[in-house]
This record gives structure tokens, sequence and C-alpha cells, in this order.
């Protein structure tokens, strides 16, 4: 008997080896080993299987192959209609979307954007404090000096829809064209809005949106 397969008390070849086997445990079972065989995991085959002292379980063939396409160049690629809208992922808005924009615009994504800027700003500002609740009127938000160009009900609506905002129960215009009134049913409603108008700024000519009670 060879020396190696003496010392290592088993010998790989079984019924083909031409060396005298005596003893229990004489010959291998192969697979019986506990330990995977790397070169199955890694590449997916092994050149020594007849004789590799490791498992070779079928689920676990080329599985390190497999995590390091899926971790590198050859992962795999999301439609531009299943990733999140860069700008609706940092600002909670997007000009085109519904107009063409190819990616996704997740309420939930965008509800979190503008929770994030509004942390970052500080939250609502001084003057914004709510009436009491008791108040038997409409809570409505006064925005003045508006400076869009032949302000129309019609506009400012396209406006507040595009920047997310609860549609307001009535729109009122001033004669200039300088002051509008968006009035809403509930203080809810209307401190979301005053919210999102005053993150989205640039939509309304950079002022920032009073909340008043009309009676």
């Amino acid at each position: 008997m060879r020396l190696a397969t003496l010392v290592a008390g088993r010998c790989t070849h079984g019924e083909l080896c031409k060396f005298v086997h005596e003893g229990s445990g004489s010959f291998l079972v192969k697979g019986d080993g506990k330990k995977k065989c790397f070169d199955w995991m890694k590449k997916g085959e092994c050149t020594k299987i007849d004789t590799c002292l490791f498992k070779h379980d079928e689920a676990d063939r080329g599985s390190k192959m497999k995590k390091r396409k899926l971790g590198g160049d050859e992962r795999i690629k999301l439609s531009d209609a299943e990733k999140d809208c860069d700008n609706w992922k940092k600002k909670g808005k997007c000009r085109k979307e519904g107009k063409g924009c190819p990616y996704k615009h997740d309420p939930e994504v965008q509800r979190k954007a503008l929770a994030k800027k509004q942390k970052k700003n500080g939250g609502a500002k001084s003057g914004d404090e709510l009436p009491p609740d008791n108040v038997n009127s409409f809570t409505s938000l006064k925005f003045e000096n508006y400076t869009m160009e032949d302000v129309k009900r019609s506009k400012i609506e396209k406006v507040l829809k595009e920047a997310q905002c609860p549609k307001p129960k009535r729109v009122k215009v001033s004669e200039d064209g300088k002051e509008f009134v968006c009035s809403f049913g509930n203080v809810e409603k209307a401190t979301d809005a005053m919210i999102i108008m005053n993150n989205f700024k640039d939509l309304f000519g950079g002022k920032e949106v009073k909340l008043e009670y009309i009676s």
C-alpha cells in the first residue's frame, strides 16, 4: 500500500486500487464529507469529483459565482420605470411627473423627501401658528404678491396639482392678480398645503404662504 494512503488510513481509489486494503474504514465513502467543495461552489464543477472528499450538493453548485454576478458588473439592471426619479427622491417634486418623466414617482418616497426637507428647514415658521380649533370657518392659505403673469384660477390650480398640494374647495384671486386665497374644509389639509407650498416657493414667486381663517 502507498505510504500516504497508509498514513491516512483510507484510499480514494476503492475497488480499482491494485494494493491490499486491510481493516475497516479502509475505503473512502464518496461525498461523505461535511465540508462543501470550494471548486464546486466557485466554478460549478470539480475535476476530482470521483475522489473528492468534500460535498457536492446540486444546490451549492456555482453559488459563489452567482453571488459575484449579482454583486458585480453583471448585476440585474432595473428598467427606468422601476427606478425612483432623482428629483422626486431628493426634492419631493418633479416638473415632468405625468408629462413624460420615465422614472417612478412613489408617494411614500415623496413624503419622506418632504419630511426631510421640512426638518432641515426647521419646520413651520413662528408666524404660521394655527388658530383655535373651535373657530367655525374655512381654513385658508393666503399668498401675497404672486408673480406669475396673467394669474388665473386654472393656472393656480395647475401649479397646486404639480406641487402635489391638497385640492382647495375654492380659490379666490384679487383683481390685480397679485394675491390669491385657497380655502380648505379643515385644518389638516390646510396645514399640509402650507408645508408643501413653503417647500416649493419657486413655484409661488419665492414668497412664504400665510395661514388665516375666513369667517
